[in-house]
């Protein structure tokens, strides 16, 4: 019983975060294709990310999404506290952001 419940509090917390990843790959793809000017670059990108994320490069994704994501934080505490805080900061923020899209992943890897 006690597995059954552990599983369906697992679900419930990785559909709270089924979005994160979409998300991100469509403001990243979005980005490109507007640097470029290109809807084709754009469409290329969005696609690609989703592919490589049902490989062995989808750990690397989401530690460099969540360097982004901690980096953001980490800059203006850097501005307000100095260095150490900048530091401490980040890493929090990285635990936050890593959890959030591991379970990101773990929701779009159920469904396939």
């Amino acid at each position: 019983m006690n597995k059954v419940r552990r599983g369906i509090i697992q679900a419930k917390f990785n559909d709270e975060y089924s979005g994160l990843l979409g998300f991100e790959f469509l403001a990243i793809s979005i980005a490109v294709g507007y640097y470029y000017s290109s809807w084709w670059l754009f469409l290329t990108v969005f696609i690609s990310l989703y592919i490589l994320l049902f490989s062995f490069v989808s750990i690397i994704i989401i530690l460099v999404l969540s360097a982004v994501w901690a980096g953001i934080p980490a800059f203006f505490a850097y501005g307000f506290w100095g260095k150490d805080a900048a530091i401490v900061i980040g890493i929090i923020g990285f635990i936050f952001s890593y959890t959030a899209h591991r379970a990101s992943l773990d929701y779009l890897k159920d469904l396939s």
